[in-house]
């Protein structure tokens, strides 16, 4: 029937790295690991495998933590500016010390989401962006509500009846700014899919830091400026005397006569309010102020799928993969040449061969985006244009794909295949029409191919053969018997003993 040998699989699986043959070890973390740790620890392993060994190198290709460690410093010098602009300003219009006590809120809202933190998110690329995102609208609450107490002591109350009075004015208004923006977020933990597994995160931070800026705000801030010598009656410096002179004029000479205009002529401001908003809505419409709902976030590498035609081997696939590695480093030369720097901007080419003997990829590692000065898009376009159209090529793509999957994706159905097949055509030539698409791919592909083996009429007789015996080992010929019924499917077939003695 089939000679069967016990051979390793010709699997096409394999791994280059800037042409050179290598094995790529995938290292990862679980939720409850730190990821920064691990990269440590594998940068550090690899320096001493380096120093161990000379004939193998170990070298870094991707390192997912750069993203993270950019978010994290980002965070850490907005908080700074922030707490910095702050107090400047405050310190303009107020005193001082009430800026300090109202930036003082940024450190301690966070504090107060760190202590829930645990058990329900981890310090990752969403959680930062939603500290990132918040960090600007922390103060605001502290602003309103210092500015109160202050405008209540500029009139004459003693510093503690001014924090009571002062809060008590503006708490509704300022409870009710956190409560929507608190009810917005909230969606976030009924989103579904791909995007529903890292929304909550986001939102759990924003919602956090929020309610504890609002704690601090209405019970801490008070206390701190009631009881603070920036609320003093004595001399002022000539900075704060300067201020409020500029303060004092803007208030009676710019802003009062403009306010009593627009409360005399209230139709006329509700009016230009609601033309303003229409106007925007119908920009929006038209197109002149573009949406999105998730911008495309800058990568620091290039992913190119290639798919030939079932059945070509993995010697042409891997070809044509050397041929756009070329014009990859061809485009490395051009971008490099005019730095001042002198760095390349592509780091590294991993291409990869598999699973399938007709499919093969690559991964372009590019410069930190930061100090590379154009964007990965530029790259894809020029590489995308100097590949051209590659015979026998089923699909090819240039990085577009993303954690939240292709910026256009459509799904066919149907119980016939002949029809479905039919649609997927018309439907891929129209969409290749486009002139705002690129890389139109169809991830339809044909099975495995199944090989159905029927035993002829003859196949069912025994034919004379020679078989060992079970306990003396001799040979003998046997007698032939004809089945009754056919074995070949795994069924068994008594046919008497085989062998004697």
């Amino acid at each position: 029937m089939a000679d069967v040998r016990d051979a390793w699989a010709d699997d096409p699986a394999r791994n280059y790295v800037n042409g050179v043959p290598s094995v790529v070890v995938n290292v990862s973390s679980t939720i409850s690991e730190d990821i920064l740790h691990i990269a440590d620890a594998t940068t550090k392993y690899m320096a001493d495998f380096n120093e161990r060994n000379t004939t193998v190198k170990a070298s870094l290709i991707n390192d997912a933590t750069i993203v993270l460690r950019q978010r994290i410093a980002m965070l850490l010098e907005n908080g700074i500016q922030g707490f910095l602009l702050v107090v400047i300003v405050l310190t303009l219009f107020l005193n001082w010390r009430l800026a300090f006590w109202v930036a003082l809120s940024i450190p301690v809202a966070f504090a107060g989401m760190f202590i829930l933190a645990p058990g329900f998110i981890t310090i990752n690329v969403m959680s930062l962006f939603g500290m990132i995102l918040v960090v600007g609208i922390l103060v605001d609450d502290g602003i309103v509500i210092t500015e109160s107490i202050y405008q209540e002591y500029e009139r004459g109350l003693p510093p503690i009846q001014a924090a009571f009075i002062g809060i008590n004015k503006v708490l509704p208004a300022v409870i009710s700014s956190v409560l929507t923006t608190v009810a917005a977020f909230s969606t976030f933990f009924f989103i579904e899919g791909r995007l529903g597994d890292f929304a909550p995160a986001l939102a759990f931070v924003v919602i956090g830091t929020l309610t504890f800026s609002l704690i601090e705000a209405a019970y801490i801030l008070p206390a701190h400026i009631a009881h603070s010598r920036g609320l003093s009656r004595g001399k002022k410096n000539r900075l704060e005397a300067y201020m409020n002179g500029v303060m004092g004029d803007l208030r009676d000479r710019r802003y009062g006569p403009f306010f009593d205009r627009i409360m005399r002529n209230k139709v006329l401001t509700i009016g230009i309010a609601f033309f303003i908003f229409a106007l925007t809505i119908g920009s929006v419409g038209a197109g002149i102020i573009r949406t999105t709902f998730f911008p495309v976030i800058e990568r620091d590498d290039v992913a190119v799928d290639l798919e030939m035609v079932t059945g070509t081997r993995e010697l042409i696939v891997f070809a044509e993969l050397q041929k756009i590695e070329q014009l990859v480093w061809a485009l490395n030369d051009e971008l490099s040449a005019g730095r001042a720097d002198s760095l390349d901007v592509i780091l590294k080419v991993q291409t990869i061969l598999g699973p399938r003997p007709e499919q093969g990829k690559l991964n372009i590692i590019l410069l930190d985006g930061e100090k590379r000065g154009f964007k990965s898009e530029e790259l894809t376009n020029r590489l995308r244009e100097r590949s051209g159209s590659i015979p026998g090529v089923s699909n090819l793509s240039f990085g577009l794909t993303s954690t939240f999957g292709k910026p256009i994706s459509v799904s066919l159905r149907s119980n016939d295949l002949a029809e479905l097949n039919a649609a997927k055509e018309e439907l891929r030539n129209e969409l290749v029409q486009l002139s705002m698409l690129r890389d139109v791919v169809d991830s339809d592909r044909p099975g495995n191919r199944e090989v159905v083996l029927q035993m002829k009429d003859k196949g069912t007789i025994a034919r004379p053969h020679v078989a060992g015996c079970c306990r003396t080992g001799e040979a003998r010929f046997l007698r032939p018997r004809i089945a009754t019924r056919s074995t070949w499917r795994g069924r068994s077939e008594d046919l008497g003993p085989l062998c004697r003695g």
